[in-house]
């Protein structure tokens, strides 16, 4: 967890199983110790994780998570290393895909965009608009 680059930070397995193996408790505690608002930015938008893609997509483009500038879930510390280190353990309903059998038989998956009575409507991911 030094000052190592981000492209090595994120394709090293060692350094990613190091963080993983640590606790939530204690990599918050280093994060407010020694963390670096420039350095997370980085990670954030430019490193191989691409935060960004889902959280603060390019204009025109579908957001497919949350964003993360106007949340109004608080969280601790420790929770906020955990929803980083694992995303995809705690998913917000509003952005969870969903699987449903249609009227035909097929069985369609995507993000509910929108449900009532009669049907609902999903966003296939691999294609968001």
């Amino acid at each position: 967890m030094g000052d190592e680059p981000l492209e090595k930070a994120f394709s090293n397995e060692a350094f990613e199983a190091k963080l993983m193996a640590s606790t939530p408790t204690d990599l918050a505690k280093v994060a407010m110790e020694k963390g670096k608002a420039r350095r997370g930015k980085q990670v954030f938008y430019k490193s191989a994780a691409a935060c960004f893609a889902c959280h603060d997509p390019p204009k025109g483009t579908a957001r497919l998570g949350p964003d993360l500038a106007n949340m109004k879930t608080k969280l601790t510390a420790e929770q906020l290393v955990d929803a980083i280190l694992r995303p995809s353990a705690l998913i917000d309903k509003d952005y969870a895909q969903v699987s449903v059998l249609d009227a035909d038989g097929k069985v369609q998956t995507g993000v509910r965009v929108s449900e009532n009575d009669d049907e609902i409507v999903l966003r296939n991911l691999a294609e968001p608009d």
